[in-house]
Formats: C-alpha cells, sequence, structure tokens
C-alpha cells in the first residue's frame, strides 16, 4: 500500500478564518495535514473541526486545495499498523485548547506542558506524528523521534516529511 502524507488549504475566497490564522502562525501556505490511502477507495484520515474520522478523498477535496503530496510504500505489517491506528484514533475530538498551546509555542517557544492534562483531542500535526512515530526506523528521522506529539506543527511535521530520503514528492501546486 502507498501512504500519501499531504498538506492543503482552503480554496481561495473560502472564509475560513481558523485557516488563514494557522497559516499566519506557522507561516506557512498550507493549513492542514492528512494521511491519505487505498481502504477499498482513496481514503483520507485526518483531524478536524468536525473531529477524526477516514472519509473519501472525493469529499476531502471539494474543501481542501493539495499543495504537496509525498508517497511512502508500506509493506504488509505497516499497512495493518495503519489500519490499526486509523481504528484507534477514529472519533477523536478536535482540540482548540491544543491548537492555542501550539500556537503560542509556535511564536514563544514555552511550551505550556502544564496545559497537557486538560487538552482532550488533537489537532492535525499530532495525528500525523502520532502515525509518523509508529512507522519502523526506515522512515522515521532520528531528530523527530524525541519531540512531544502535542507540540508539533504543521511546519515541524511537514520537515520530517518533505526532508526524509524515502519519500516521493508527487503533487504540488
Amino acid at each position: 500500500m502507498t501512504l500519501k502524507i499531504g498538506f492543503v488549504k482552503r480554496p481561495p475566497g473560502s472564509f475560513v478564518p481558523l485557516a488563514w490564522a494557522i497559516e499566519a502562525l506557522e507561516y506557512t501556505k498550507y493549513s492542514h495535514v492528512y494521511l491519505r490511502y487505498d481502504d477499498n477507495g482513496d481514503t483520507v484520515f485526518q483531524c478536524n473541526l468536525s473531529g477524526t474520522e477516514p472519509q473519501p478523498a472525493s469529499d476531502f477535496f471539494k474543501t481542501y486545495v493539495m499543495l504537496e503530496e509525498y508517497d511512502f510504500v508500506l509493506d504488509d505489517s505497516e499497512t495493518e499498523l495503519l489500519k490499526k491506528f486509523v481504528e484507534q484514533y477514529r472519533g477523536t475530538d478536535y482540540s482548540y485548547l491544543q491548537l492555542m498551546t501550539l500556537a503560542f509555542y509556535e511564536k514563544t517557544g514555552i511550551k505550556l506542558s502544564c496545559l497537557k492534562p486538560l487538552i482532550r483531542g488533537m489537532v492535525c500535526s499530532e495525528l500525523a506524528y502520532r502515525f509518523w512515530i509508529q512507522l519502523p526506523q526506515k522512515f522515521i528521522r532520528v531528530e523527530s523521534l524525541g519531540a512531544d506529539p502535542k507540540f508539533v506543527g504543521l511546519r515541524s511535521m511537514h520537515d520530517f516529511v518533505s526532508t526524509h530520503p524515502a519519500r516521493v514528492l508527487t503533487t504540488i501546486a
């Protein structure tokens, strides 16, 4: 199976202040990261305001514009790992508190770790990173192993993925 890790933004002209804020805080052109794979159809697994649910890629791309997508070939055991991961995190809520603590960290470099016990749910970059660190060593870069998932932003996740030797860039807008 091929796992695609992609970075997207909302379409031009759409009114999505949260996406604009994320792009501004992260200093990026993208506001979202997702995992994409074929599970009896082209499927996207991601975390947004509606929560964490797999959905058909055709539905997902009605509301997002793809900017970059990177391919990673998974063997059978890694594919099983992905399926278990999806089941484990399916239904997880989106966390505004995590988004605020992540934004504070991105701007100041200060981790508000005291708030971690209060955070219920996650944001998209944490979801992608949690899967990333479960993959075998052939995918993981050593410098990404020590990161706290609650403090991995879009820019960091993009850096882990886009500079990895195993990745293949398939799309760029």
